[in-house]
């Protein structure tokens, strides 16, 4: 072809196509609608897959990192004073309810040992010739039988203190025996 040919049919084609038809006019404009609908389809769809991938890779990276802040922060603790003085709390509480539970147990013990020592000195008060000291330390004497024997041990001698039946009053020691009332000696030795 020649270059003049090559011209007329460029010039005939854009002639043509400044004075096109309407219904031509409509299928470009369709042509064109749909391709930049299938475009738009096709950046929203990008859009979602890519929103959707910044959405997981942010929600493993925040999850990832959150591990291993809390396993760092708890080393961290384990190996600080706040830990060995939490540990030393812990230890000191358990002494504690520890002593206080023998405490407890000492506490019940000694009321059960008191009840039975007043159940005993109620038995001991029934019984014959009781000798027993009295709130204010006073000694007290009761016999049931009408004898009266206090006993004192000093370190050299035995001295026996005793009232009989008749109401005689005697001092004795292992080698004389004294009436005080009469002021005289019974026995001598």
């Amino acid at each position: 072809m020649s270059p003049e040919v090559r011209l007329e049919i460029r010039e005939a084609v854009e002639s043509s196509l400044e004075k096109l038809p309407a219904g031509t006019y409509r299928l470009i404009e369709e042509m064109v609608e749909s391709r930049v609908a299938k475009t738009e389809k096709a950046y929203r769809t990008i859009a979602v897959i890519l929103i959707g991938a910044i959405t997981l890779v942010s929600v493993a990276f925040f999850k990832i990192t959150a591990d291993n802040a809390s396993e760092t922060v708890a080393k961290a603790i384990a190996s600080t004073e706040v830990k060995k003085q939490a540990v030393m709390v812990e230890k000191l509480f358990l002494e504690a309810q520890e002593t206080k539970n023998k405490l407890v147990t000492a506490a019940v013990e000694g009321l059960n040992a008191g009840e039975s020592l007043r159940a005993r000195l109620q038995e001991l008060e029934q019984i014959d010739n009781i000798v027993r000291y009295s709130a204010n330390g006073n000694l007290i004497l009761s016999p049931r039988d009408g004898e009266v024997r206090l006993r004192r041990q000093n370190s050299s001698q035995d001295i026996l203190l005793s009232v009989a039946t008749n109401g005689v009053f005697t001092i004795s020691d292992s080698k004389k025996t004294f009436e005080p009332l009469l002021g005289r000696y019974l026995i001598v030795e």
